[in-house]
């Protein structure tokens, strides 16, 4: 383990490596240079990348760029659960560069995004404030409506609809089935429900966070906040079934009080340097962290370096 002591200067969340199309890794400098898979066919006799590389270098470069490490965590960071990130910044790891697709939505959006900036009318986006326990770059903030603050996020399908609390309920129609292994039983239907729990802690948290910052360090009022979702698979039957019938909405998020919001942003801070600085491996990620299980075991990057982790892939 390596000493992250604030003091010792920035350094880079060090996923090193690629997981390549056949299950192997490769160095990302050696995948920048030339694809190890050029030629080289799989068991089937098919070209494991027909077009000499699985992506192209423009979008292998994009994914590859890292946030720099400088000491204090960034808000997005304190969302996460404390170990996850505890062990990202202290293992060298790999990722899928197919997986890590949704990193090119997200860039290519806000990129276009800024350049709609009207600062003549006093809006602002994409800058960095700080306090004393984390850093955030806010996406947009006008001053429409008293002072508006707007996140971009693109979500699929699955979790758009639990950020609305839409959710699909089995209803029994008066048809009845006449033959077969149901012979007697109702039949049901699936009615998309409106009246579900909406899932936006990560971004109920996030958004007062930013308002904090922008009203002590840029003295500007934010009386309203919402965030802009974008729909990556919106307009396919999967999304349609899941009640997603647009591809963008525009959902409010509430105010919380300052006091718990920096109560909670500040211990999520002092237990990640407290790790850092100590090399003391944090507890395990909170249900609502690791998604009751499911991101550690399919969307974790560092499950290898973490008991919790590696139980559920050995039960799976």
């Amino acid at each position: 383990l390596y000493n992250y002591h604030k003091f010792y200067g920035p350094l880079k969340m060090p996923y090193t490596k690629y997981k390549c199309p056949d299950g192997n890794l490769v160095d990302i400098k050696d995948c920048l240079s030339k694809c190890r898979l050029q030629g080289v066919k799989n068991e089937e006799g098919e070209l494991w990348v027909p077009a000499n590389r699985c992506m192209g270098l423009q979008a292998l470069r994009n994914i590859s760029e890292q946030r720099t490490w400088t000491g204090k965590p960034s808000t997005t960071q304190l969302l996460k659960g404390t170990r996850e990130v505890y062990l990202e910044l202290t293992n060298n790891y790999h990722i899928s560069p197919k997986d890590s697709v949704f990193m090119l939505f997200g860039t290519g959006v806000h990129g276009e995004l800024e350049g709609h900036v009207n600062t003549e009318n006093g809006e602002v986006a994409e800058i960095r404030l700080e306090d004393d326990y984390s850093t955030g770059a806010f996406d947009y903030y006008t001053p429409e409506n008293g002072g508006t603050l707007m996140d971009h996020k693109t979500y699929g399908s699955y979790k758009a609809a639990h950020t609305l609390g839409y959710y699909m309920e089995k209803v029994e129609t008066d048809y009845i089935y006449k033959s077969g292994a149901k012979k007697g039983q109702h039949k049901t239907v699936n009615i998309l429900r409106k009246d579900g729990v909406h899932l936006r802690f990560d971004l109920g948290v996030q958004l007062n966070d930013y308002r904090m910052k922008i009203e002590s360090t840029l003295g500007l009022p934010v009386n309203n906040m919402c965030c802009q979702i974008l729909v990556r698979d919106g307009n396919t039957h999967i999304a349609t079934q899941r009640g997603i019938t647009e591809p963008s909405y525009l959902v409010p998020i509430n105010k919380i009080s300052d006091i718990w919001v920096e109560r909670y942003m500040r211990k999520k801070s002092q237990d990640l340097i407290y790790a850092l600085e100590n090399n003391v491996m944090p507890p395990p990620c909170r249900h609502r962290e690791c998604w009751g299980g499911r991101k550690c075991k399919d969307y974790c990057n560092v499950w290898q370096f973490c008991d919790k982790g590696r139980k559920i892939h050995e039960s799976n």
